[in-house]
């Protein structure tokens, strides 16, 4: 594999599970390049990497201040990539030995297809682990319930993000276009994939290339979504009321911010659209919600935004 690429790998306190991760891309890495910049931490993440970095030409150690969150500390490794093709890594996860090879080939296949200038990110499914490596799911998606189709549909991606930031990759016309990360987005990998549905192309791939792992420091973690965590979240429901109209703040924010960052994209106005629903009475919320597509997946979620939010 002759084509550049960067990997960047935002860390914290990760010591514990760094080095497996790190060995899991190394292993296939050749002639990429790994980008770290670690946010401040106060373990032995630090002499991890440059204990690595002296081991291997291919690690690039940015230094620099701490960002305060993954979101900024992955904004401002972006900013520092330049070869075509960029893929996101976590600290404590494992790769599989084949996911920048699978990744790279199927983004410069659908480059061929919409051209280099088409914004495209590509994703997969992702296994999960415990601490101690067990797998105790071998799909994300079907454990949480989610439908990676969704992600090429800006209208339902409006309402909910499928596209994990660990499982990514992009191309530089996407990151021309996303940056700077703006500090509305409530993601990073949010905030790209909204771009890249909105004005290039979302594709998956339906494999899991990341054992992704869950333990209490978890930033973002996985939850089942099965029979017992339904009838929980449906007794929880009215008591976190507070917290959904919270998201759904933050996700209307966020549209707003697209809608302003790309006003003469074909997009804009359904941004524009959304961005406008905590201001709705409850029923014009909702008719708007239907007739606009802006839904979340299962019976579950779109019965709590569509009457409890």
């Amino acid at each position: 594999m002759s084509i550049s690429f960067e990997v960047i790998l935002a860390t914290y306190n990760g010591e514990l599970h760094l080095r497996k991760q790190l060995n899991s891309i190394l292993s296939q890495i050749q002639n990429g390049v790994v980008i770290i910049h670690d946010d401040g931490s106060s373990d032995g993440t630090n002499k991890i990497i440059s204990e690595y970095a002296d081991k291997y030409k291919c690690i690039r150690v940015i230094k620099g201040p701490a960002q305060g969150n993954a979101k900024e500390n992955f904004g401002f490794l972006l900013e520092k990539t330049s070869s075509p093709y960029v893929l996101f890594s976590d600290q404590d996860d494992i790769w599989e030995n084949n996911k920048i090879e699978r990744l790279i080939k199927m983004i410069t296949f659908y480059e061929g297809v919409y051209g280099e200038e088409k914004p495209l990110l590509l994703h997969s499914d992702l296994s999960l682990i415990n601490e101690n490596d067990y797998e105790f799911s071998s799909s994300f998606w079907r454990y949480q319930n989610l439908n990676p189709e969704w992600g090429d549909d800006f209208n339902n991606l409006l309402a909910q993000n499928v596209v994990t930031g660990c499982t990514m990759i992009i191309n530089r016309a996407l990151i021309n276009l996303t940056l700077p990360i703006p500090k509305e987005a409530i993601m990073h990998d949010y905030w790209l994939a909204l771009t890249a549905s909105g004005l290039g192309h979302i594709k998956y791939l339906d494999e899991a290339l990341v054992k992704y792992r869950q333990h209490d420091s978890n930033v973002v973690g996985a939850k089942s979504f099965n029979l017992r965590y339904i009838l929980y979240k449906t007794l929880q429901i009215v008591s976190q009321r507070e917290i959904m109209r919270e998201n759904q703040n933050q996700s209307s924010i966020q549209a707003w911010i697209f809608s302003h960052r790309y006003p003469e994209s074909h997009v804009s106005k359904i941004a524009l659209k959304y961005s406008r629903l905590p201001k709705m009475s409850k029923m014009r919320r909702i008719i708007t919600i239907s007739k606009n597509r802006f839904n979340k997946i299962g019976i579950v979620r779109n019965f709590a935004w569509y009457f409890l939010v």
